[in-house]
Protein backbone atom coordinates (compact mmCIF):
# COMPACT_ATOMS: atom_id res chain seq x y z
CA UNK A 1 0.00 0.00 0.00
CA UNK A 2 2.79 2.40 0.89
CA UNK A 3 4.63 1.78 -2.36
CA UNK A 4 1.52 2.56 -4.38
CA UNK A 5 0.91 5.71 -2.36
CA UNK A 6 4.50 6.80 -2.99
CA UNK A 7 4.18 6.19 -6.73
CA UNK A 8 0.88 8.07 -6.82
CA UNK A 9 2.34 11.00 -4.88
CA UNK A 10 5.35 11.18 -7.21
CA UNK A 11 3.28 10.85 -10.37
CA UNK A 12 0.84 13.59 -9.41
CA UNK A 13 1.81 16.20 -6.85
CA UNK A 14 5.60 16.04 -7.05
CA UNK A 15 5.61 16.01 -10.85
CA UNK A 16 3.23 18.96 -11.09
CA UNK A 17 5.26 20.91 -8.54
CA UNK A 18 8.53 20.37 -10.44
CA UNK A 19 6.79 21.39 -13.68
CA UNK A 20 5.60 24.61 -12.06
CA UNK A 21 9.11 25.34 -10.77
CA UNK A 22 10.59 24.68 -14.24
CA UNK A 23 8.08 27.06 -15.82
CA UNK A 24 8.81 29.74 -13.25
CA UNK A 25 12.57 29.44 -13.74
CA UNK A 26 12.17 29.56 -17.53
CA UNK A 27 10.11 32.76 -17.34
CA UNK A 28 11.86 35.98 -18.28
CA UNK A 29 10.99 37.65 -14.97
CA UNK A 30 11.83 35.51 -11.98
CA UNK A 31 9.67 35.90 -8.86
CA UNK A 32 12.02 34.87 -6.06
CA UNK A 33 9.43 34.67 -3.30
CA UNK A 34 7.13 32.47 -5.36
CA UNK A 35 10.06 30.24 -6.31
CA UNK A 36 11.07 29.81 -2.66
CA UNK A 37 7.48 28.97 -1.70
CA UNK A 38 7.25 26.32 -4.42
CA UNK A 39 10.62 24.88 -3.40
CA UNK A 40 9.49 24.64 0.25
CA UNK A 41 6.31 22.89 -0.85
CA UNK A 42 8.31 20.48 -3.02
CA UNK A 43 10.65 19.77 -0.11
CA UNK A 44 7.66 19.00 2.11
CA UNK A 45 6.20 16.64 -0.49
CA UNK A 46 9.54 14.87 -0.87
CA UNK A 47 9.82 14.49 2.91
CA UNK A 48 6.30 13.06 3.03
CA UNK A 49 7.24 10.61 0.29
CA UNK A 50 10.36 9.60 2.21
CA UNK A 51 8.35 9.04 5.39
CA UNK A 52 5.87 6.86 3.49
CA UNK A 53 8.70 4.75 2.07
CA UNK A 54 10.49 4.46 5.42
CA UNK A 55 7.30 3.44 7.19
CA UNK A 56 6.71 0.81 4.51
CA UNK A 57 10.20 -0.61 4.97
CA UNK A 58 9.73 -0.50 8.75
CA UNK A 59 6.47 -2.41 8.47
CA UNK A 60 8.19 -5.03 6.33
CA UNK A 61 11.07 -5.44 8.79
CA UNK A 62 9.22 -5.25 12.11
CA UNK A 63 5.94 -6.92 11.14
CA UNK A 64 4.53 -9.25 13.74
CA UNK A 65 4.97 -12.91 13.05
CA UNK A 66 1.89 -14.99 12.38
Amino acid sequence: MGILLSILLGATLIRSMTTRIDQLVAATTLDGSKLRALQRRLTGLNLLNLLILLSTVGAMIFKPTL
